[in-house]
C-alpha cells in the first residue's frame, strides 16, 4: 500500500474492549448465576433419583405381592438400590428397558444369596459377641465381689490412716476412694493411685482376654514391705476387673462386622469409554483425563472449575485477533483472522493524594486487578525477558486416533483414505512418513508420538494436519517419485487444527503441576471451506525443556499387541452316563487341549467304569502363558477354544486309546471378562476370578480343603458323528444328540490373571 500524508500503511487492523480489564461485581453476579444454575441442576437431579426410587421400590413390592421374592430378599434389594449398588442398579436398568420379573430375578439371585450367606456370617458373630459379653460380665462381677472381700479384710487388719489433706485424721472410703497402707486418692473401677509407700516401675505387663488379644498397661511395684502386701493383691484385683470392664464395651463390638461393612460396593474408577468396559486404550491412558472438546474451550459450565482450562490459558496472554482489509462474512469471523497480537494489558489507578501524604511517599499507581483481591500491587516497569524467557523446548505431540471423517478418495465404488500426518511449526515440520507407513481407514487409529521443536515464546501456532495420499493404483511406484518432488503432488489435505502452545507453556498449572497431560479431541477443517468440520482428531499435547528431554522420555502409547497375562485352571470332576466300551465297563482318561496353546493334557486313569457309575477325576489342570487378547488374532487356532475327549484305554494291556466322546468348548467369552474385570487392578487382592457360570446357582462341589466351585455339566458325542455304532440304542436316522451322547462330564472352568494366580497356587 501507499502511505498518505508520511504515515505508515496499515498492514492489519485489531480492537479490544478495555471494559473487561476494569474490575467490576459483574464477575461476583456471574458467579451466584452460576451457582444458582448449579443447584438447579442438582434438584433436578435429586428429583430424578427420588423417581427412580419410587419406580424401584414400586417393582419390588410388585414382585413380592406375587411371589416372587420374599420379604427379606425384597428389604435387602431396597437397602442395596438405596446405596446405589452397582449390581443392582444395572439390574434394575435393564429391567426398565425390557420388565421381565424372571430375568431380574435372575441377576440379583446370586447377589442376594451372597448377602443372605454374610447376614449368616454377622449374625453369628453378634451371637458370639453377645456370649462372650456375658462371660465377661460374669468374671467382672467375681472380680469386684473379690476386690470388697479383700478391702474387708484389709480394713480389719490395718489401721486407717489418712493423707496430710485429712485434717481429722480419718480416712474415707466408699465408691472412689481406696483405703490401705499408705494409700489414698480417688479409685475408680480396676484402678488405683499409688501414695508414697508405692513406686512405679519402667515395665509393662501384657493381659490377655477371652478372645486373645493383648492389653498393655503400666502397673505398679509394691515396696518389699508385709504391709503393702495386701494392697498390691487388691490392685491386681482392680486390674483384674479393669480389664473385663474393657472387654465388656469393646471386645464384642470389635469382633463382630455389620452387614453394611460389606454389602458397599468397590470403589471403581470411572470407564469413559463408549460402551461403559475398559478396552486397551482406557488401560494404558486412563490417567489422562478426556476432554470433548480442545483444551482452550473447555469452561466451567461444563467441566467445572477444576477442570476448565480455558480461564487458566485466557490468563496467561491478552490476544487480539488482527483483519485486514473489509470482513466480508461475520458469521465466519475466525476465518477472517490473518494474525494474532499477542500482549499483556493491565490497568492501574492512581492512589488518593491523602493516603499517599498519609504515608509519606508520593502517589503510586496500583493494579486495579489486585485491588480487587485486597492487595496494593504498585506499577513497575515490566521486563519482558524476565517474565517471557526464552527457551528451547521439545513438543510431544501423541497422535491417538481420527474420526467422523470426510471420505477423501472413492476406488471401485468404496470410500477409503490412506491417512498420515504432518506436523508443522514456524520452519519446522514432522512427517508421518519418514517414520511409519500410511494407515488406510477411514477411523484412522494411529498411537504414536509426533516431536517437533519450538523457542517459546516465539512461533507458537502448532499445525497438526492430516493428510490423504492419492491412491494412483499400478503407478504407485511413480506417485513416490513424483512425491519427492512436493506433497501438494500425490497429496490433498482432509483437515487440520491449530494448537497454541505459548499459552499453555506460560500457564503454570498446564507445564508443572500437570502431570498426565489430558486427552483432547480437536475438530479437523478445511482452510478452504472454514467453520466445516471434515472430522475429529484425539490427541495429547505435552512439552518438556529440551534439556530435560532425555532424562523424561516420550510414553509409549501403542495399544496395538498390548496384552494380558491370563491362566485358566480346569477342574475335572466326574463323568456319568458313560458309555462302555469294553463289554460293559471301561478305563477311562479326559485329555484336555486349548487348541494353538501348549501341549494336551490329560488325567489319571479311573479303571472299571460301568454305566451306571460315575467316573471319579477330581483332577485340577492349569493352563499357563496365555495372553488376551491372542497375539496373532488372524490365527483361527487361537481363538480361545478347549477340545476335551473321554477315551478308552487298553490298561494293563498295550495299545491305543479308544475314543467315547469329544467336545469343543469356546472360551473366549471367559478370557474377555476377565481381562475386562481387571484392566487397571495393580493388586493381586483385587483382582478377580472369572468362573464358568453353573446352570443352577447351588451347583457347586467343595475339595479337600472345602473350597466351593461352581461347575457345569456337559454332553459329549463320539466325534464319527451319526454313522459311528457305539450305543446299543443307537439309530443311523434321525439321530438325536440329547438321546445319543455318549458321556457326560462334571467341570469347573476359572481364568485369572497370572498375578492374581501366583498369589493363590
Amino acid at each position: 500500500e501507499i502511505a498518505v500524508f508520511d504515515k505508515p500503511p496499515i498492514v492489519a487492523y485489531g480492537s479490544m474492549e478495555t471494559s473487561q480489564f476494569y474490575p467490576s461485581d459483574a464477575e461476583d453476579d456471574d458467579e451466584l448465576d452460576e451457582d444458582d444454575d448449579e443447584m438447579d441442576e442438582e434438584a433436578i437431579e435429586r428429583k430424578k433419583q427420588k423417581e427412580r426410587k419410587k419406580k424401584f421400590f414400586a417393582m419390588v413390592g410388585e414382585l413380592k405381592g406375587k411371589g416372587e421374592i420374599g420379604g427379606k430378599e425384597a428389604k435387602m434389594l431396597e437397602k442395596l438400590f438405596v446405596k446405589r449398588d452397582e449390581a443392582v442398579v444395572r439390574a434394575f436398568e435393564q429391567y426398565v428397558d425390557a420388565p421381565d420379573p424372571e430375568k431380574f430375578i435372575e441377576r440379583v439371585e446370586e447377589f442376594i444369596n451372597k448377602h443372605d450367606a454374610i447376614d449368616d456370617k454377622v449374625k453369628k458373630a453378634k451371637e458370639e459377641a453377645a456370649k462372650k459379653k456375658k462371660q465377661a460380665e460374669e468374671k467382672a462381677k467375681k472380680a469386684k465381689n473379690a476386690t470388697a472381700d479383700k478391702a474387708n479384710k484389709l480394713k480389719n487388719a490395718i489401721p486407717l490412716v489418712g493423707s496430710e489433706d485429712q485434717g481429722d485424721g480419718k480416712a474415707q472410703t466408699g465408691d472412689g476412694s481406696a483405703a490401705g497402707g499408705g494409700v489414698s486418692g480417688d479409685v475408680g473401677p480396676g484402678k488405683t493411685q499409688s501414695s508414697n509407700n508405692m513406686h512405679d516401675t519402667k515395665g509393662t505387663a501384657g493381659l490377655t482376654t477371652d478372645d486373645g488379644s493383648q492389653s498393655h498397661r503400666s502397673m505398679s511395684r509394691a515396696d518389699s514391705s508385709v504391709a503393702d502386701a495386701p494392697d498390691m493383691d487388691m490392685m491386681e484385683a482392680g486390674d483384674e476387673q479393669g480389664d473385663y470392664e474393657e472387654a465388656d464395651g469393646k471386645i464384642g463390638d470389635a469382633d463382630a462386622i455389620g452387614g453394611e461393612d460389606d454389602e458397599l460396593p468397590d470403589r471403581k474408577e470411572i470407564v469413559d469409554t463408549a460402551d461403559g468396559k475398559p478396552n486397551p486404550e482406557w488401560l494404558l491412558l486412563r490417567a489422562h483425563r478426556l476432554y470433548d472438546c480442545p483444551l482452550e474451550e473447555s469452561t466451567e459450565q461444563v467441566y467445572g472449575k477444576t477442570g476448565a482450562w480455558e480461564p487458566r490459558f485466557a490468563d496467561a496472554f491478552d490476544e487480539v485477533p488482527l483483519y485486514r482489509g473489509t470482513i466480508r462474512n461475520f458469521k465466519q469471523l475466525d476465518a477472517e483472522v490473518v494474525g494474532i497480537l499477542k500482549c499483556k494489558v493491565k490497568l492501574f489507578r492512581l492512589e488518593d493524594l491523602a493516603v499517599a501524604e498519609a504515608r509519606g511517599d508520593e502517589q503510586r499507581y496500583l493494579d486495579m486487578a489486585e485491588l480487587k483481591r485486597g492487595k496494593e500491587v504498585p506499577y513497575a516497569v515490566p521486563d519482558v525477558n524476565e517474565n517471557f524467557p526464552q527457551q528451547n523446548v521439545e513438543i510431544r505431540i501423541y497422535l491417538l486416533k481420527a474420526f467422523q471423517m470426510t471420505p477423501s478418495q472413492v476406488v471401485d465404488g468404496i470410500a477409503q483414505s490412506n491417512n498420515w500426518v504432518r506436523l508443522s511449526l514456524g520452519s519446522e515440520d514432522w512427517d508421518w512418513r519418514k517414520y511409519y507407513d500410511c494407515v488406510t481407514s477411514l477411523n484412522p487409529h494411529f498411537y504414536r508420538c509426533g516431536k517437533i521443536q519450538a523457542k517459546l515464546p516465539g512461533a507458537g501456532r502448532l499445525h497438526v494436519q492430516l493428510m490423504h495420499e492419492q491412491d494412483w493404483g499400478p503407478a504407485n511406484a511413480v506417485r513416490d517419485v513424483v512425491g519427492g518432488l512436493g506433497d501438494s503432488l500425490t497429496s490433498t489435505m482432509i483437515g487440520e487444527t491449530i494448537v497454541d502452545l505459548e499459552d499453555r507453556w506460560f500457564c503454570e498449572e498446564w507445564k508443572a503441576k500437570t502431570v498426565h497431560k489430558p486427552r483432547e479431541t480437536r475438530e479437523l477443517t478445511d482452510p478452504k471451506n472454514p467453520g466445516i468440520s471434515v472430522g475429529k482428531f484425539m490427541m495429547i499435547v505435552d512439552a518438556v525443556l529440551k534439556v530435560d528431554a532425555d532424562d523424561s522420555p516420550e510414553k509409549d502409547v501403542n495399544i496395538a499387541g498390548r496384552q494380558m497375562p491370563l491362566e485358566m485352571r480346569l477342574i475335572i470332576w466326574n463323568l456319568r452316563n458313560l458309555s462302555p466300551k469294553d463289554g460293559y465297563t471301561s478305563n477311562v482318561k479326559v485329555t484336555c487341549q486349548l487348541l494353538g496353546w501348549g501341549r494336551v493334557k490329560e488325567t489319571d486313569q479311573d479303571i472299571g467304569v460301568k454305566q451306571t457309575r460315575n467316573a471319579m477325576f477330581n483332577y485340577r489342570i492349569k493352563f499357563k502363558g496365555i495372553k488376551y487378547p491372542s497375539p496373532d488374532p488372524t490365527v483361527p487356532a487361537k481363538d480361545f477354544m478347549m477340545r476335551i475327549a473321554v477315551w478308552h484305554t487298553s490298561f494293563p494291556l498295550p495299545g491305543p486309546d479308544v475314543s467315547i466322546a469329544e467336545g469343543i468348548l469356546p472360551l473366549q467369552p471367559l478370557f474377555q471378562e476377565c481381562m475386562q474385570r481387571n484392566l487397571g487392578k495393580t493388586s493381586a487382592d483385587d483382582m478377580e476370578i472369572v468362573d464358568l457360570e453353573p446352570d443352577k446357582p447351588k451347583d457347586k462341589e467343595a475339595d479337600e480343603e472345602g473350597t466351593k466351585y461352581p461347575f457345569r455339566w456337559y454332553k459329549l458325542c463320539h466325534p464319527g458323528g451319526p454313522g459311528c455304532k457305539v450305543h446299543k440304542d443307537f439309530r443311523p436316522a434321525g439321530y438325536d444328540f440329547v438321546k445319543n451322547y455318549q458321556a457326560e462330564i462334571q467341570l469347573t472352568c476359572q481364568v485369572m490373571p497370572r498375578a492374581k494366580a501366583r498369589a493363590i497356587p
